[in-house]
């Protein structure tokens, strides 16, 4: 049976095939830490969907070796939601801890049992000095004024710490000579609370900032901003400088997913033609395809989630019209082939509409029959996302505009007047598009829904 869908999982490491061209990326990091000074912190950031816990998963084969015993690193990974489900930020957190550490001492057995021990001890005593720890202002310096409490603390439970797990890294090391340092692998920071997640950025450099330690953090420097809202405010002119302070005095490198050079046409197309959005005929068809990439190019990007996403609903509502269910069509049954070009291109323009723009798409089936543009417009300026995608999407209605007029012969009659020519245009725009909307109702959100 042919596979409707396509799996949005991470790539599964260097045996899974690299489909959108990042291997000098991957390479080039992988080279950069190999050669770097611990310790080390490095955040990988990126909207959700770009790919940052497949290159987390390749640099983990190729530095740690796949199964974990052959690379020249041991490694410790750790997805951060998982933890953060029914606890409170404070026991998430010690949870987090108490898993980082019990991965390092595995990797030396019997021989850390004693410090495996004090480990343990010291992080379920952490309580009070955990809180008065993440309790600080977060102001610029609030790291610097983290590390000054750890040092003058009378209780000094972080220094302990710190000092056991540096003691059990040591012993892993000196039992295993071929192997150069641990790397850590912090997932999924971006799905946690952000304020909890600044937090554990905090923790992170009091105490796993160790010699022969590699940190390689999921996070954008978005997530920091809001997770340092509370304390300093929405982000502006005047405090920018406090908000990048905090940042860069945790993460000595950012990597930014470079989802602008991804090469996604080749992908896009083999999945349209598998899942039946497209013919063998359709991809020689030059100019559909270039129109198809712009569509891609407009609406989802080069985001690989997103991406999978519009072949996904593609894939469900094909599915549908095959069953022979209540889909409309937009052309008679012996349409040419330049109809049914101008048939596909819609369906996947509208979708991608669907998935990347919902309020766009909303707007479509609710105020179409009015004057939708300039509504759109209004839509656009309120909406922070769509204002800063306004010019796709206004080249994205401007090019449907185009394919639709020029395959669709206007009806001259009682078109006297430019207006009228004009109403007669608005007229085939209008109904080459409710027809697709109908077709997509069915993998729809209205936000009255939710």
């Amino acid at each position: 049976m042919v596979k409707t869908t396509i799996s949005d999982e991470p790539r599964n490491g260097i045996n899974e095939e690299d489909q959108f061209g990042l291997s000098a990326y991957e390479k080039g990091l992988e080279a950069f830490l190999r050669g770097a000074e611990t310790p080390i912190t490095i955040a990988l950031q990126g909207e959700w969907g770009s790919g940052r816990t497949s290159l987390m998963n390749v640099l983990h084969d190729n530095l740690c070796g796949e199964d974990d015993k052959y690379g020249e690193y041991f490694s410790v990974w750790i997805n951060t939601w998982e933890y953060t489900l029914m606890r409170d930020s404070s026991d998430a957190l010690k949870q987090i801890l108490l898993r980082m550490s019990k991965e390092i001492v595995s990797y030396g057995k019997s021989a850390l049992r004693e410090i495996d021990s004090k480990i343990m001890k010291s992080i379920m005593g952490l309580g009070v000095v955990l809180t008065k720890t993440l309790g600080n202002s977060y102001l610029n310096g609030a790291v610097d004024e983290v590390q000054e409490y750890i040092r003058s603390s009378q209780d000094n439970a972080i220094a302990d710490l710190r000092n056991y797990i540096q003691a059990g890294i040591d012993e892993c090391l000196r039992k295993n000579e071929e192997k150069k340092g641990f790397v850590f692998f912090i997932d999924d920071m971006d799905r946690i609370d952000p304020t909890v997640a600044v937090e554990l950025l905090v923790l992170l450099k009091n105490i796993f900032t160790l010699k022969n330690c590699i940190l390689v953090l999921a996070i954008d420097y978005d997530v920091v901003v809001k997770g340092l809202k509370p304390k300093l405010g929405e982000l502006n002119d005047t405090n920018e400088r406090e908000f990048r302070s905090f940042y860069d005095k945790i993460i000595q490198v950012p990597f930014t997913m470079p989802v602008s050079q991804y090469s996604t046409k080749d992908f896009l197309i083999k999945e349209l033609k598998r899942i039946g959005i497209i013919s063998s005929l359709d991809e020689k068809n030059e100019h559909l395809m270039n129109n198809i990439v712009k569509v891609e190019n407009l609406t989802t990007g080069p985001n690989p989630r997103s991406i999978k996403k519009l072949l996904n609903t593609l894939s469900l509502i094909r599915c549908i019209k095959n069953a022979g269910g209540p889909v409309k069509k937009n052309h008679v049954p012996d349409e040419d082939e330049q109809d049914k070009a101008l048939n596909t291109l819609l369906t996947i323009a509208i979708v991608g509409i669907q998935v990347a723009y919902p309020k766009v798409y909303q707007l479509l089936c609710d105020e179409f029959d009015e004057d939708w543009e300039k509504t759109l417009q209004q839509v656009c300026q309120s909406d922070r996302y769509l204002k800063k995608n306004a010019s796709n999407i206004s080249q994205l209605f401007n090019l449907l505009r185009s394919e639709i007029l020029s395959a669709s012969p206007l009806v001259k009659d009682n078109a006297d007047t430019d207006e009228d020519k004009q109403d007669a245009r608005d007229i085939v725009v209008r109904k080459c598009i409710q027809d697709q909307l109908s077709q997509s109702f069915i993998t729809g959100l209205n936000a009255s829904d939710m």
